[in-house]
């Protein structure tokens, strides 16, 4: 078993025992379709690792804080989906270019107050980066 099976098969027992705040169950996993869309709204692919999630734990609803946002649709917990946050956040810095969002730089999890774990889906590797707007104050 490789490293990333072994760390989908913890991830998917972890999944399975604990719901972030707002997340009455575990979604279903997505299917290849989903991500062929997220994908092509996006306009760049998923890292591997964060599309084997999707594909086989689930849509979100589970991980750190608020848990994995879903790719595509709001989840019940009233977060964001992944993709949508992505596009606001691009547009939102096209506003204020003294704020840009970063191109790939996708949103995966919410952490309160605007807070954010995201992954730079332009680095095969998929970095994740943590957002944090509320550090100069």
């Amino acid at each position: 078993m490789t490293e990333i099976e072994q760390l989908l098969a913890r991830v998917a027992r972890q999944a399975r025992d604990t719901r972030p705040w707002g997340w009455p169950s575990l979604p279903e996993p997505v299917d290849p379709s989903v991500i062929a869309r997220a994908e092509s709204a996006l306009g760049f692919p998923l890292p591997a690792l964060l599309a084997a999630l999707y594909l086989r734990i689930g849509d979100g609803g589970f991980g750190p804080e608020y848990g994995l946002l879903p790719l595509l649709d709001s989840a019940p917990s009233g977060e964001p989906a992944a993709v949508p946050q992505y596009a606001a956040n691009r547009a939102e810095g096209l506003k204020d270019p003294d704020w840009p969002w970063p191109e790939g730089v996708l949103p995966i999890s919410h952490w309160g107050c605007g807070m954010y774990a995201c992954v730079d889906c332009r680095d095969p590797d998929g970095t994740v980066l943590f957002f944090e707007p509320n550090a100069d104050r």
